[in-house]
């Protein structure tokens, strides 16, 4: 999950590099493939959040 919302956050923030800069069609077209992903990984991290027990402890068991 944590891979997956790093991804999301680095794709964004090149998204609004992208926008920062004068467009152009190549852009625009970078923009366009940053969207679709974004929207895979966003996609993928809500399926995977539905397994998400929130009851499920990390802390190791001590014998």
């Amino acid at each position: 999950m944590n891979d997956l919302s790093i991804q999301r956050t680095l794709l964004e923030n090149d998204m609004q590099e992208q926008r920062d800069d004068l467009r152009t069609l190549e852009q625009d077209q970078a923009i366009d493939s940053l969207e679709r992903r974004i929207m895979l990984i966003k996609k993928d991290y809500d399926h995977y959040s539905e397994f998400l027990d929130p009851k499920y402890s990390k802390e190791e068991i001590q014998y």
